[in-house]
């Protein structure tokens, strides 16, 4: 919600944060596990009691420029593993979501940052690459995901 709030946020208040979303989503629903982005987005609304935020199905590359440049903040879920993170404990997680920050047109790539590394802040991924791991997956413990599912998660601002 600091994006929503504009204010500024240290790694450690991001570490802690993730701890309590953690210990609010074992405490609401019981226990902690890969959501769906229709999933997410209840147990955002419920956490940070914010409701100006909807999820997009079957969208692209395309689409995800298209809410950066509306000045909107967009969180994809995708394949870890296509991404090809250096910086991941190889293979990389097949089910991750990345916060997607912004668009460099003159490179093609798009700038996110990911919690998953400590290498995440504006890591950049071409846009190629981005639209190939895209990918939805469904709620629960390490089922398979389904290919050519994709969604993303619109936050608006105020």
């Amino acid at each position: 919600m600091h994006w929503v709030n504009k204010t500024p946020v240290t790694k450690d208040q991001v570490k802690q944060e993730i701890l309590d979303l953690s210990l609010f989503e074992d405490k609401t629903y019981g226990q902690a596990f890969d959501r769906a982005a229709a999933d997410a987005i209840k147990m955002f609304k419920d956490y940070f009691n914010y409701e100006n935020v909807f999820v997009r199905s079957g969208i692209s590359t395309k689409d995800i420029k298209k809410e950066i440049l509306a000045g909107r903040l967009v969180i994809v879920p995708l394949n870890g593993q296509i991404l090809k993170n250096p910086f991941y404990t190889p293979p990389g997680p097949e089910h991750h979501m990345l916060v997607v920050i912004g668009y460099d047109a003159k490179t093609n790539e798009f700038i996110t940052n990911d919690v998953g590394t400590r290498h995440g802040e504006k890591y950049r991924y071409a846009e190629a690459r981005l639209q190939a791991s895209l990918q939805d997956y469904p709620t629960g413990n390490d089922l398979p995901s389904i290919p050519g599912q994709t969604a993303m998660i619109v936050v608006m601002p105020k």
